[in-house]
């Protein structure tokens, strides 16, 4: 399920991610207690630094793909700090991921499916567009979940 998303114009920079994090739950009377990101070693450094308090019950991991194919194992603070299987709580008792943590990377490329129809769009028609597009594939979604007896309750 897609519950919220973002435009991030010319660059998805670090402090655009933290403050898209924050709207996302600001006014809300919970917080995820874990967010994954193919960037959150970055991130957890950078809210390390600025002392952002908002993040301090938070857990950030990099998504397992990510994880896996892209971050060295030689940076000592991403396998401290953001290594997904440092979160027992992500898996099941049979070591299973509870997730799938590569859901917003599989989601950009079902999206990538529309970007001929979108790509001479105002901003206006294509949020309104994205908005209807993700609003279908959310109810595609949890009809199928709610056939197996998996409804979430979103």
């Amino acid at each position: 399920m897609i519950v919220t998303y973002a435009t991030f114009f010319c660059a998805e920079t670090i402090s655009s991610v933290a403050e898209f994090i924050k709207l996302t739950y600001a006014g809300r009377p919970f917080k995820p207690e874990h967010v994954y990101f193919d960037s959150n070693c970055i991130l957890q450094q950078f809210i390390d630094w600025a002392g952002d308090l908002f993040f301090h019950d938070i857990n950030l991991s990099v998504d397992a793909f990510h994880f896996r194919t892209k971050h060295k194992e030689s940076d000592m603070f991403c396998q401290e700090y953001c290594n997904p299987a440092s979160f027992p709580k992500l898996k099941a008792p049979d070591g299973k991921w509870y997730f799938n943590s590569s859901i917003a990377e599989q989601m950009n490329i079902w999206l990538a499916n529309y970007n001929l129809m979108c790509w001479e769009m105002r901003a206006d028609r294509h949020n309104f567009f994205l908005d209807e597009m993700i609003m279908r594939q959310n109810r595609k979604i949890l009809t199928k979940l709610a056939k197996g007896d998996q409804a979430p309750g979103v």
